[in-house]
């Protein structure tokens, strides 16, 4: 079955340590005191996914969000909003309950609250960590800046990616409408040579109080979709925090 998953404490331990030494400024104890708490997520893709960059051409309706080299990524303030819709699904599963989850709380970890001070920090995710990304980033831009004929922006991104085609169908006449077809590109869940793909990124909560992670981690456990065409199949997702999964009945009972 594995090792036990590790609670909202483990993360806590981890990151006052790191963020420690990462920022010679704060302290172990500041750290703490100030409720610094930092994860890392990962997000694989169950299916397509689309995450529209708001591009197009003759040639193509919807583009994804890429890099200026081609790679694909998941946009921080996309991931933001999906965060708190789901965020706002279980405050509505806990009002049938008893309660364990208040508006109040949500409104304060997205900053909508008067006088919050928490921080919910988000970065945008990349198919590596950060280290990995930069340096396959700046692999490409030297072969594109190299061998522009052979290696190119597009070329990249369609190694991660396939054009889709989707038109809209007459419900009494079972035909086609016209002039309805139209294209988009989606981020595919394995690449050409079969590896699996996923986005990884860096999450904070500064200021945060034990409910405030509690509310975070239930919500990430809650995103299952993202992107467009959901209700055809496509934007399934599954999320993971600190390379595990995310203890949902420890932190339901408050264990976590």
């Amino acid at each position: 079955m594995g090792k036990k998953p590790k609670g909202t404490k483990g993360a806590q331990r981890i990151t006052y340590k790191k963020v420690a030494k990462e920022r010679g400024e704060v302290t172990l104890r500041q750290a703490k005191k100030e409720g610094f708490v930092q994860y890392q997520v990962r997000i694989d893709l169950l299916s397509p996914l689309h995450l529209g960059s708001g591009a197009g051409d003759v040639n193509m309706d919807m583009d994804v969000s890429h890099d200026s080299v081609g790679i694909p990524y998941f946009p921080a303030k996309r991931f933001k909003g999906l965060l708190y819709e789901s965020a706002l699904e279980i405050t509505e599963m806990a009002e049938i309950s008893d309660g364990f989850i208040s508006r109040r709380t949500v409104e304060e970890l997205f900053r909508h609250a008067a006088g919050a001070d928490v921080q919910l920090v988000i970065h945008d995710f990349h198919l590596e960590t950060e280290d990995e990304y930069e340096k396959m980033r700046g692999s490409w831009r030297y072969l594109e800046e190299k061998y522009p004929d052979i290696v190119s922006p597009s070329k990249v991104l369609g190694l991660y990616s396939k054009m889709r085609y989707f038109t809209s169908i007459d419900a009494k006449t079972g035909v086609a409408n016209p002039h309805s077809l139209h294209n988009m590109r989606v981020v595919e869940k394995t690449m050409r040579n079969g590896g699996e793909i996923f986005f990884t990124g860096c999450v904070e909560i500064r200021n945060a109080a034990t409910e405030h992670q509690r509310l975070f981690l239930l919500a990430l456990s809650n995103l299952r979709r993202a992107g467009l065409k959901r209700n055809r199949g496509m934007g399934r997702i599954r999320c993971s925090v600190n390379g595990k999964r995310i203890p949902i009945l420890k932190l339901l009972e408050g264990e976590a």
